[in-house]
């Protein structure tokens, strides 16, 4: 939670383990950092002084190997923010340095001058410096003796320093209106581009509202693919029987058509015996066409052959109708066929 607290020339913007303070630089306080940053008048122009104190776990007056790698750990957290703060406003137009913390000068101005964590000048800035005898130590009333801090300098409109904190305050610290914080997402997502795979996946991701919402939806996308196939199936089953079913009085007719188709032949090779036997055709061959007569008859089959025959028995001598009984039956053949 951040508690923000308005005092007269100054705001506290406090988190946890983070308290962030705005302070206004009126002429008399510029007066105080003068040669700070060369060839820059704090008192002429509209300018800010902002610091940020990280909470310890131990006392920074207590020396010990553990509090000098927590400071140097910490040391760094806070060039970080302020880097990120300066950026910031550099990028926007607007001029802004701070203090390193470990040597106290500028971070980014050349200068002779140096704002050390022990000051005097902070206490102008709401913190309190104690005499300890054999040092000094910094301290504020929210953090008491456990903290490391530095401060920035800028030149910019107050309502833009403001909705910049969040930077300073750290990650997951909104500001009043939550678009900074949007922003700064919206940033660090751009600078972890992947594969394009990945990127259309993240980007389906994040137009799912929740979690369960997109399980709850493929769920029932999958049970909507499943019944698809099943019905697919189903049809698919029921074409194959209906052909299965149409095919059954085909096979029935082909059958019963190679029957008739053999019967047929064999009435055709009865023909032909008796046409090339020992038949003695009379003078006219009337014995002949008689007996052919009488075999077509008998081998009745399809229209063709029956015509074929009748031809063959109209033949007046028995060479010449052997012959063409013999291209009939041919064609009777073919035709049956």
């Amino acid at each position: 939670p951040v508690a923000a607290v308005r005092c007269a020339g100054r705001a506290i913007h406090a988190t946890d383990m983070c308290e962030v303070q705005t302070h206004a630089v009126p002429k008399r306080l510029a007066r105080q950092f003068e040669g700070l940053f060369p060839g820059r008048n704090l008192g002429d122009d509209a300018h800010m002084i902002v610091t940020i104190a990280l909470q310890t776990k131990h006392r920074q007056s207590a020396m010990s190997p553990e509090m000098l790698e927590e400071r140097a750990q910490l040391y760094g957290e806070l060039v970080g923010r302020m880097q990120r703060f300066q950026s910031h406003f550099e990028s926007a137009g607007h001029w802004c340095d701070f203090v390193d913390p470990a040597t106290g000068a500028p971070f980014y101005t050349d200068s002779a001058t140096t704002l050390v964590e022990c000051d005097e000048r902070y206490r102008k800035l709401g913190f309190e410096i104690l005499e300890l005898g054999c040092c000094r130590s910094l301290c504020n009333k929210t953090f008491g003796q456990c903290l490391v801090m530095t401060s920035a300098f800028i030149q910019a409109p107050e309502a833009e320093i403001n909705a910049a904190l969040y930077l300073l305050e750290g990650d997951g610290v909104a500001s009043a209106d939550g678009g900074a914080v949007a922003d700064e997402i919206a940033k660090s997502t751009a600078a972890t581009e992947v594969s394009g795979g990945a990127t259309t996946a993240a980007a389906e991701a994040a137009a799912v509202p929740t979690a369960p919402a997109a399980m709850e939806e493929c769920r029932e996308s999958s049970a909507g693919g499943e019944a698809e196939a099943a019905a697919v199936a189903e049809e698919a089953g029921s074409s194959a029987s209906a052909v299965g079913a149409k095919a059954e009085p085909l096979a029935g007719k082909t059958g019963e058509g190679e029957v008739e188709l053999a019967a047929a032949k064999a009435e055709i090779n009865a023909a032909l015996t008796l046409l090339e036997g020992d038949v003695v055709a009379s003078a006219d061959g009337g014995a002949v066409a008689d007996e052919i007569a009488k075999s077509i008859a008998a081998a009745e089959v399809s229209g063709g052959v029956a015509t074929a025959m009748a031809e063959a028995a109209a033949v007046p001598t028995a060479p010449v109708a052997m012959e063409e009984g013999r291209e009939s039956i041919a064609g009777g053949e073919a035709e049956a066929a």
